[in-house]
């Protein structure tokens, strides 16, 4: 059985983010992230749920860290 992992962001908008323009864009730069570590991967889209981003992981032997 594999163990996924849900990472919770807090849903917040980019500071300085143009009006009309998509708010999020560091839900692009995590899933990029994620979808480059060797150790993991990315088990199934993310989703909103309440007042996060969720992204789901799998597979990795050890805890991955980084700085977005």
């Amino acid at each position: 059985m594999d163990i996924i992992v849900e990472i919770h962001v807090p849903l917040r908008e980019a500071p300085g983010t143009p009006e009309g323009s998509y708010p999020f864009p560091w839900i692009d730069q995590v899933e990029d992230f994620l979808a480059e570590q060797e150790e993991a991967e990315v088990h199934d889209e993310g989703e909103e749920y309440d007042d996060a981003y969720v992204f789901f992981i799998t597979g990795a032997a050890e805890v991955i860290s980084g700085a977005f």
